[in-house]
């Protein structure tokens, strides 16, 4: 996990999602495995990513992610118990990172227009995080 830690540290375009989640390299990262306890996981992960494989899906610190192994690279995240966002080359993006989701008022836009909400795609978020994962998850 260390040599995973040291990509995802040095990969550039990390820089403001690792700053965003105060994410650091002291902080555990694991293969994310089925708790029990977190049903938002349940639902990012086993439901929105049902076809992502699960060597994508990491648990780091406190919040749930999806990365590539091979460079590091973070394309989805989950803060709080429902707020999940992911990464995408849109053109015209800030309509979509910022709302009120179930867990409070979440603004991302400091991440870059590349990155949206989920919420915001409602009934189409496996279709979004499956087309993120194509683009950016190897």
């Amino acid at each position: 996990m260390e040599n995973l830690k040291e990509r995802i540290f040095s990969n550039p375009q990390n820089e403001r999602i690792l700053s965003f989640l105060s994410l650091e390299k002291s902080d555990r990262l694991q293969l994310w495995d089925d708790f029990g306890f977190d049903e938002g996981a349940r639902v990012f992960f086993d439901k929105y990513g049902q076809n992502i494989p699960n060597d994508c899906k990491y648990s780091f610190s406190i919040h749930n992610l999806y990365l590539n192994s091979e460079n590091g690279l973070i394309f989805a995240f989950q803060i709080g118990r429902f707020t999940f966002a992911f990464r995408y080359p849109f053109r015209d993006n800030k309509n979509r990172q910022k709302s009120y989701t179930l867990d409070d008022w979440i603004n991302i836009e400091q991440l870059g227009n590349d990155w949206a909400l989920l919420d915001y795609f409602y009934k189409e978020e496996q279709i979004y995080l499956e087309k993120s994962y194509s683009i950016y998850g190897g």
